[in-house]
């Protein structure tokens, strides 16, 4: 007869906030015996834990307060801790969810099911209650919290859930784990320090140990628990000083794109291994092709590097001149050049500068949100940012000339007549619907014709190739 392993002990700590209603926490009691799975009486054969205590402790401020959380397991004996936010239920079927990956992993975090209260939105600003269930308790509604859908066990997963989608503050945590990180961290010191926030906690224990977010609902509640601007900030001062780097292969290629977290639009495509604009990357590529297997492109406003890193890797360019005037996109730049192994390929000789009709003094305007794609240029005399004319740089080729500049794309063409009528590259541009008009004027004037259109919501992107000979201009 096989040996059975004793099952683990479970302490559960149930965190108030000063002033919280003490029902708050009562109710999150309460949802612990509904568990299934749970506590000595269960003759069920899905019990997971042994023995279970539960426990309620105020929080002082919203700093983890690991010494407290693991005092409380060592005097019960415990081998995983629960943190549990009052006013938060743990989902009646948590502990066999849960079951598999307590053989597995350190820590587990888990979904949202929404009850009782208003439906939230997800990302496309639906209402996540598409579909609504009766419960066991009665006449509540039920739904998933799509935002909790996302999955993963990486420090790039966590830092995309944090900023992009969701993670919860309640989660299971084995007790040596964090007895390590504290020690890790030194109590109250140590070379990190102790975490200052709750995201400063998820990235110590992450980096450390085995994770894990499953999309399946481990807590339920009217609403789910926002993910506070500190712990944002958190994960994004973390990104700037410790790369994190989306890898997938493309056409043979490894891809490593850095993570910046201020580009959502961009990486979630890329967190899914595709190309930003893949499309129009595909058209490009073929063009250049058949007029040069050795191209020299210029990437007028480079951003973090996606468009930049296919033209050098997918599509061989032996030269790829980038121009990005925001320092923050530029400190991506320079750690995926690094990683891509491009150093030869591309040059920074303008990283820092903007591009314009004339040479000109600028600020940077940053874009909704702090997201580095939608970052401007605005003309101001005393402005920080030197912007410059691409016909005053030297530059002797162009075989492609890719400009994404937020509503300064006439400019940049305007300081590039002598360079386009020397060189008559393609021309990919991305118009705002407001310059279409006159965008078409000046490919006229240029001797350009427009080849194909990628429409998007209030802008295009254009791809704009020389007239033939003899064509009127």
């Amino acid at each position: 007869m096989a040996h059975q392993q004793p099952r683990p002990k479970l302490s559960v700590i149930i965190l108030s906030a000063a002033g919280t209603s003490p029902r708050a926490a009562e109710v999150s009691a309460l949802s612990v015996g509904r568990c299934k799975g749970g506590g000595d009486t269960d003759s069920d054969r899905k019990n997971v834990f042994g023995a279970l205590n539960v426990h309620n402790l105020t929080a002082e401020n919203s700093e983890p307060e690991l010494s407290k959380w693991i005092a409380i397991g060592e005097q019960d004996g415990a081998d995983w801790l629960c943190i549990l936010q009052a006013g938060e239920e743990l989902h009646t079927s948590a502990f066999e969810m849960i079951a598999p990956a307590l053989q597995a992993y350190d820590g587990i975090w888990g979904g949202f099911e929404t009850r009782g209260g208003p439906a939230q939105s997800d990302e496309g600003g639906r209402g996540a209650h598409s579909e609504f269930e009766k419960t066991e308790r009665g006449n509540q509604t039920a739904a998933p919290f799509k935002r909790g859908f996302y999955t993963g066990s990486s420090l790039l997963d966590l830092c995309h859930m944090v900023l992009l989608w969701w993670i919860g503050r309640s989660h299971f945590v084995r007790l040596s784990t964090l007895r390590n990180l504290s020690d890790d961290l030194g109590g109250s010191g140590g070379s990190d320090g102790p975490p200052r926030c709750y995201g400063d906690y998820l990235l110590a224990l992450w980096r450390r140990a085995s994770c894990l977010k499953t999309a399946q609902p481990l807590t339920c509640g009217p609403t789910p628990p926002p993910v506070t601007d500190r712990d944002r900030k958190a994960i994004l001062t973390f990104l700037e000083h410790h790369p994190q780097f989306i890898t997938f292969n493309h056409a043979g290629h490894e891809i490593k794109l850095a993570y910046s977290g201020r580009n959502p639009t961009l990486e979630r495509l890329q967190m899914r291994g595709l190309f930003f604009e893949s499309s129009e990357l595909h058209a490009l590529a073929k063009l250049i092709a058949q007029r040069n297997d050795n191209p020299v492109i210029l990437d007028v406003g480079a951003n973090t590097g996606n468009h930049m890193v296919y033209f050098a890797k997918v599509m061989g360019a032996r030269n790829v001149i980038i121009f990005e005037p925001n320092p923050d996109a530029i400190t991506f730049l320079h750690h995926v050049i690094k990683a891509s192994g491009v150093l030869t390929t591309i040059d920074t000789r303008f990283l820092g500068k903007g591009v314009g009709a004339r040479a000109m003094s600028g600020s940077l305007q940053l874009g909704r949100r702090g997201h580095l794609g939608t970052a401007q240029l605005i003309d101001q005399p005393d402005g920080e940012i030197s912007i410059i004319a691409l016909d005053d740089c030297p530059i002797d080729a162009a075989d492609l000339i890719k400009i994404d500049v937020e509503h300064m794309e006439l400019d940049v063409l305007r300081g590039a007549r002598k360079l386009i009528a020397k060189a008559r590259p393609i021309l990919f541009v991305e118009v705002t619907d407001a310059n279409i008009s006159p965008f078409l004027s000046l490919l006229g004037e240029l001797g350009y014709h427009i080849g194909d259109i990628y429409p998007d919501q209030g802008y295009a992107n254009y791809i704009a190739v020389p007239n033939h000979r003899g064509e009127i201009d």
